[in-house]
């Protein structure tokens, strides 16, 4: 599921407008070491987001520790809507 079908999920769920905008490494960088993450872990997390976003971390998902495909994120955001609720 794409970062914008997450945010028309979001959407749809909360009642208001939810955005997704990708940022540039550079704009990732920023933001992790303004948290006072060393620049080497700023770039092994954006590395790992990456990875991510290109579907390998449901490649080390398997047997009875696979949620992938058990439930729907609609369903979660709608339990959990509170979560995102001011």
């Amino acid at each position: 599921m794409s970062t914008g079908q997450v945010a028309s999920l979001l959407t749809d769920v909360l009642g208001r407008k939810i955005t997704h905008e990708r940022l540039s490494a550079d704009e990732l960088k920023a933001i992790w070491t303004s948290f006072g993450l060393g620049e080497k872990f700023a770039l092994w997390y954006i590395n790992a987001e990456d990875d991510i976003a290109r579907g390998t971390e449901e490649a080390f998902l398997h047997g009875e520790e696979k949620e992938v495909g058990k439930r729907h994120l609609l369903d979660y955001f709608r339990e959990k809507r509170d979560i995102w609720i001011p």
